[in-house]
């Protein structure tokens, strides 16, 4: 259950085809493959340019790793996470901008 993250919210795009549903909204689309055994690809779009914070957290909500922390072009990203240094369990990548937050869940896989 997500109800012991505090402040973080979903946010799902329901029509990636339709004109503008990227407009003003902040959208993690995926991450792949999930459950990880070592690595994840995190793929995310950022309707402008803008300051980005990309965080692994745990289930108590500590920051492990920031993944990036600072400005960021528009468009569509992909990131590598290695997670290999990680026990098997639940985290969660939180990205934040001015416009919001929204997070995904990862389940690690030993």
């Amino acid at each position: 259950s997500d109800a012991g993250i505090p402040a973080i919210y979903r946010i799902h795009l329901t029509d990636q085809n339709a004109v503008g549903s990227h407009q003003n909204k902040l959208t993690l689309l995926s991450v792949y493959p999930n459950p990880a055994t070592s690595s994840a690809t995190i793929s995310y779009f950022l309707p402008k340019h803008e300051s980005l914070k990309l965080e692994l957290i745990d289930q108590l909500g500590r920051t492990l790793r920031v993944l990036h922390d600072g400005i960021e072009d528009a468009g569509s990203k992909t990131i590598s996470l290695s997670m290999k240094d990680l026990s098997a369990g639940i985290y969660y990548l939180k990205m934040k901008t001015r416009d919001g937050i929204t997070s995904e869940k990862i389940v690690e896989e030993k």
